[in-house]
């Protein structure tokens, strides 16, 4: 089965058409806004001076440094700059480290 303009190789075993029907390519629509899949317990949240929010691994921070602005280094030595102080980084990377370290009879 052959829809109008579409080749074999454009159709499903089935005979469906792989770009609109049964949710092909064209009917994905972006989301009306970023989303940012966090499960709060395997990263950290921080936000970019921008204001767009990312996440971290916090255990593949080297450093963090604030000179006036937050600069975290990664173990890669990328660097990043984040809205966030120093002690708030801190914060959010031992409570990280006290989750994932925590006895399991807990």
């Amino acid at each position: 089965m052959m829809f109008g303009g579409f080749g074999p190789r454009d159709t499903s075993p089935r005979g469906r058409c792989l770009f609109c029907c049964r949710g092909g390519i064209f009917n994905l629509k972006p989301p009306a806004e970023p989303v940012i899949y966090y499960s709060g317990g395997n990263m950290i949240q921080l936000t970019r001076l921008n204001g767009e929010a990312f996440v971290m691994n916090a255990e593949k921070i080297r450093y963090v440094e604030q000179t006036p602005d937050t600069i975290i280094c990664s173990d890669t030595g990328e660097k990043m700059m984040v809205r966030e102080s120093l002690a708030e980084v801190m914060r959010k990377a031992i409570e990280y480290a006290r989750l994932i370290r925590r006895p399991i009879t807990d």
